[in-house]
């Protein structure tokens, strides 16, 4: 039974190869940095202020956006610089999405997932992980494959 198993979990491996160079939706608290840009998708059900922060390993945020949503999808893509203009490296970086309150005092959190090519896939024990360049997520968070 266990050799069957194993059999089993590594042909899912195999197939998943397929994967590899597809652009990928998942979701992700991290934004996959990948050649100098990263890209997050997120839902409002009417035009509103949105506020989007990047932060680094550090817990630094680094760039913020400030924007007003369309109702329905909405797309937001970064270019890799902070805010002050410098290029950030390629890497995996936190993302928040948030909308004001209609008191200003708190934020609601905006469900968001994030964009980037599969750049391979990583067996863990019983799961596999998509990375996306330095982002890893379980296979499961796997949305949608644009192409």
């Amino acid at each position: 039974m266990t050799q069957l198993i194993a059999l089993t979990q590594g042909g899912q491996v195999l197939q998943s190869t397929a994967l590899v160079g597809k652009t990928a939706d998942v979701t992700s608290p991290n934004i996959a940095l990948q050649n100098g840009s990263g890209e997050l998708q997120f839902t409002t059900a009417a035009a509103e202020p949105i506020g989007i922060a990047i932060t680094d390993a550090s817990g630094r945020t680094i760039k913020t956006a400030t924007l007003t949503s369309a109702a329905g999808a909405n797309t937001w893509k970064w270019d890799g610089t902070s805010d002050s203009g410098a290029s950030v490296p390629d890497g995996s970086y936190a993302a928040s999405v948030v909308t004001p309150s209609a008191t200003g005092t708190t934020a609601t959190a905006v469900p968001f997932t994030v964009q980037g090519t599969v750049t391979g896939l990583v067996k863990n024990g019983t799961s596999t992980n998509l990375q996306l360049g330095a982002t890893s997520v379980d296979i499961s968070a796997l949305q949608s494959l644009v192409n």
